[in-house]
């Protein structure tokens, strides 16, 4: 059942932004036109042609802040909507766990903000790739190809770079959502003014976690660690403790998160 709840997530949030996923790279396309063309050109030194081109840089800035905002909002308005408005009444009655409901929200809220981050940086490689760009990488990845035993301990190091970091980010955007979730529990227990005392309850459960210590548990895993420790480490020993450390931490804090939000919901829910 939470597959089938996590696919409908994702259908109704995707109507949403694939339109402003779809305009932002319709912008990254038309800057990179006017960056291919030679500024010295007749057509580029003219007045309209700098007042075009500046404007459509402007409105890319634009839509990328737009669509992280969107993103944002869709992620807090979906939980909000569906479950503590008038709409909980119906979805509450659906044959799923609570806990069921609760992470096919956040889940599906953490593949959107991934994937938002993903379209902003493709848009980017959109706007600055070139031939020369492209030949130069290409340059570089024979030169590697070809010496692979020199790079392999490089090349190893860095996929499992890129593979730990994009797990610790989603990871740590799944205990922000589970955090903004928490804070909307807690503020659909007052009867008035619920966003306010939503956002105090978000700002309050930071405080807190800060207070407690329990957000710089990396930087006490690395404290234990004495320096003949961390020497005799190697470099793929070292890397993975980094990043787990950052995961377990944010692991925790989505353990910490999750239950209280989750016997809010199911024993002390206020739909009035």
């Amino acid at each position: 059942m939470l597959g089938k709840l996590l696919k409908y997530e994702l259908k109704a949030t995707g109507r949403l932004l694939l339109p402003l996923y779809g305009v932002l790279l319709l912008f990254s396309v038309i800057n990179r036109i006017f960056f291919a063309v030679d500024r010295s050109t007749a057509i580029m030194e003219s007045f309209f042609a700098q007042l075009v081109m500046n404007l459509t840089i402007f409105v890319y800035g634009v839509v990328v802040a737009a669509v992280f905002v969107v993103t944002f909002f869709v992620l807090i308005q979906r939980f909000y909507k569906n479950l503590l408005s008038d709409e909980g009444y119906l979805m509450f009655t659906l044959p799923v766990k609570t806990s069921q409901l609760i992470w096919a929200k956040c889940l599906s809220a953490a593949i959107l903000v991934f994937a938002t981050s993903l379209v902003c940086v493709l848009s980017v490689f959109l706007m600055v790739l070139n031939s020369d760009v492209i030949r130069e990488l290409s340059r570089e990845f024979t030169e590697i190809a070809r010496n692979l035993p020199e790079y392999r301990e490089i090349t190893s190091l860095g996929a499992q770079c890129v593979l730990l970091g994009l797990v610790s980010s989603f990871v740590s955007a799944i205990a922000f959502i589970m955090q903004s979730y928490l804070a909307m529990a807690l503020g659909q227990l007052a009867n008035k003014h619920r966003a306010a005392w939503s956002v105090l309850a978000f700002v309050g459960i930071s405080v807190v976690l800060s207070t407690l210590g329990i957000t710089s548990l990396s930087n006490n895993f690395f404290g234990a660690l004495s320096s003949p420790a961390l020497e005799s480490m190697t470099y793929s020993r070292l890397l993975w403790a980094v990043f787990g450390s950052v995961i377990v931490t944010q692991l925790v804090e989505t353990a910490i998160f999750y239950f209280p939000a989750e016997w809010i919901l199911r024993k002390r829910l206020n739909l009035e």
